[in-house]
């Protein structure tokens, strides 16, 4: 007969429910037919009525299964003798009231008998305290050689009388498959017929499967049958290889087995979303993985390659994020196939895992064995391509997978995802160092450009345009040392006059490599000056609380300092006069920045030109005690000079102490100018002081 179904969900446990899954739900158990579902709420609205009317208003569902829970154990113990029948009449476990009725007797027969004392279960107390009340005898619980004990009893009568449908389908299994395997093993000569008797069998258990998991007794048989199913999937693929081995058919090794793995994952699948069973998800996802495999070895991809053919499958998992517009649930995997869905994403995490981690492992290995011969040119040059075609196809999986998702928190991701794939590209090509500061460069200055231009589009997405010039400060501070790492060294030992073999491509050479330095340190340099000012403009104001974005000039003043030093060694000047020189001006930049800007701007400008003093006094080191002396004089009346026009008065110990070093020198070298000093110098505070009070 049909079965009329009121909606696709179970009404107790939610479990979405099939046409063909019976009348009851495969989770609970609770009725899911219209007929038998009415029976059920009619027969139990009536049971509770009756506990509702006769006292039990008050009792909650947990003490209502405890209070029936005794009773029944009480009752079985009657049945297997533990307990006297005589108590019998003296546990009640439900109100007098609620007993059925006696039948009719002749009046002669009634004997006159003093009438029953009725009790009602008291509100809100449970029945064990009172069901002994106003008996007139104590009741089995206040007895304690009489206290119901639980007491476990197995039979295996019982068991084989209820389990004999079961027991008889597992015997006819184990027969079947055994007699199978057996067949195989006896006539493994003849491969035509130890495939066709395998996959008969394997053909047997998947259809019974199907048929018994239609019915609700036969439930536990049905799984039982799929799992040998799912069990004789690798040995069909085997005995249909040994078949294909000796046949005419030119099947390759790789072919066959990705042919098995995809017979596999379909028939995983199927089962999965029939039998509502998400371990067969996972073993389809599985053998997809396989046969992906298969299918990049049968390509006679070498294995760097293979990376990129599990990227695949992850962009076709992407359908398991996908969302309806209109419901917000899953579009691609609705009812029965929902089953699918946390084995497509656990999988689908776990490919990206794997491929993000394999391109890191072979690009350090690239690293390692380039300065070797293990491999040669062509194939490292095929290693290289395989990285970036990785990165690329990592980075447009995460955009899609953010865009699905609608993740804006984590879209800084992609703008390290854009650099990744921007030094793959230059380590697949192979470029020299100004071809990697370039395209770092390159990279900065697209990132600031978006947040000055096009900031009003980056402002949807939260702290990405944040994000992007704090990417862009780290590059344009790195490109420096990527060009020239040594400079440092190589400044002072030509300014000390120390003998340096400067043949290593780490060094600066008058070549076009110093030009491209020059340029790409000048960009970074104009990229934190425009940074800064971007920033502190954005809070609408460049002086006041938020003026700690002018500190960025710090890094802008080392870049200037770098460029320096690079036209320095590039043409061969003296550095000392030259870094003198460059001293001046930034003293002069900082008179026009705190004119400009005001004092707080001015700030980091004369931490630069405290800095640019120190590296001129240290390169001047092995040019005598007459130029170190006068650069230590005149850098402290400079000091003097800055530290009065910008009203710097705890700056004022800077020119006394560069004045202190400069006069033991001129105390054994100069004394006649140490006199002379000692003459002026009072005069002169004495002159400065007046002009300052006026």
């Amino acid at each position: 007969m049909t079965q009329a179904y009121l909606s696709s969900t179970c009404d107790c446990c939610g479990l979405t429910i099939r046409p063909e899954s019976g009348e009851d739900c495969p989770r609970c158990n609770y009725p899911i037919s219209y007929n038998k579902e009415e029976r059920f709420l009619e027969f139990s609205l009536r049971d509770l009525q009756r506990v509702s009317d006769y006292g039990g208003a008050n009792l909650t569902v947990s003490g209502l299964i405890g209070r029936y829970s005794k009773r029944l154990n009480y009752l079985r113990q009657l049945k297997f003798g533990g307990v006297s029948s005589s108590f019998a009449a003296i546990q009640p476990a439900m109100p007098l009231e609620q007993r059925p009725p006696v039948p009719p007797v002749r009046q002669s027969e009634i004997a006159p008998v003093p009438s029953p004392i009725l009790w009602q279960m008291p509100v809100g107390r449970s029945s064990t305290s009172v069901s002994g009340m106003n008996t007139g005898v104590p009741s089995a619980e206040e007895a304690p050689q009489q206290s119901p004990r639980r007491v476990f009893s197995f039979s295996w009568k019982s068991f084989m009388v209820d389990q004999a449908i079961t027991i008889i389908g597992l015997l006819g299994a184990f027969l079947i498959l055994m007699g199978a395997l057996s067949s195989v093993v006896t006539i493994g000569g003849n491969p035509m017929l130890s495939f066709l008797i395998v996959f008969s069998v394997h053909a047997f258990f998947g259809i019974a499967g199907v048929v018994a998991y239609r019915f609700a007794n036969f439930r536990m048989i049905a799984r039982i049958y799929s799992g040998i199913y799912v069990l004789l999937v690798p040995l069909v693929g085997f005995t249909g290889y040994t078949l294909l081995l000796g046949s005419q058919i030119p099947l390759s090794v790789p072919t066959v087995i990705a042919i098995a793995a995809t017979y596999a994952a379909i028939v995983y699948v199927m089962l999965a979303i029939y039998q509502g069973f998400p371990i067969f998800g996972y073993l389809g996802s599985m053998a997809l993985i396989i046969a992906d495999l298969a299918v990049a070895a049968d390509l006679r991809l070498n294995y760097w390659w293979w990376p990129g053919m599990l990227m695949l499958l992850a962009f076709l998992a992407l359908t398991s994020i996908t969302r309806s517009p209109v419901t917000g649930r899953e579009r691609y995997f609705p009812g029965a196939f929902e089953v699918l869905l946390a084995p497509v994403r656990v999988f689908m995490y776990t490919i990206i895992g794997v491929c993000l981690l394999s391109s890191i492992v072979v690009t350090v290995l690239t690293f390692s064995l380039s300065s070797t011969n293990t491999f040669s040119d062509a194939t490292l040059g095929e290693i290289r391509f395989s990285i970036l075609s990785m990165t690329v196809l990592l980075s447009l999986w995460m955009g899609a997978w953010l865009w699905l998702a609608k993740r804006t928190r984590e879209l800084p991701v992609l703008a390290w995802m854009f650099l990744a794939c921007v030094l793959a590209c230059c380590y697949a090509f192979n470029f020299s160092q100004g071809g990697y500061t370039l395209a770092l460069t390159g990279v900065a200055l697209l990132y600031h450009m978006l947040n000055r231009f096009a900031g009003r589009l980056l402002q949807p997405f939260g702290r990405l345009g944040l994000y992007m010039d704090q990417i862009a400060l780290l590059l344009v501070c790195l490109v420096p040392f990527i060009s020239s790492f040594l400079l440092t060294q190589q400044l002072f030992y030509t300014a000390l006059n120390i003998p340096l073999e400067i043949a290593s491509p780490l060094y600066v050479h008058a070549d076009w490599d110093a030009i491209v330095e020059l340029i790409v340190v000048g960009i970074g340099c104009v990229i934190i000056v425009s940074m800064s000012l971007l920033r502190a403009n954005q809070h609408g104001m460049l002086e006041g609380t938020h003026t700690s974005w002018r500190w960025l000039l710090l890094p802008g003043g080392f870049l200037l300092n770098w460029e320096f030093s690079t036209l320095v060694l590039a043409l061969n000047f003296d550095a000392v006069w030259y870094f003198t020189g460059l001293t001046l001006a930034m003293v002069i930049i900082a008179v026009v920045v705190r004119g400009r800007f005001g004092a707080y701007w001015a700030e980091p400008v004369d931490v630069i030109v405290l800095g640019d003093m120190l590296l001129a006094l240290c390169l001047s080191l092995n040019k005598g005690a007459d130029l170190v002396s006068a650069l230590l004089l005149g850098f402290a009346a400079l000091a003097y000079s800055v530290v009065l026009y910008q009203r710097r008065q705890h700056w004022l110990f800077l020119s006394l102490l560069l004045a202190i070093l400069a006069l033991p020198i001129l105390l054994f070298a100069r004394p006649y100018i140490a006199l002379l000093m000692g003459i002026v110098l009072p005069l002169a505070a004495v002159v400065i002081r007046r002009i300052l009070a006026k």
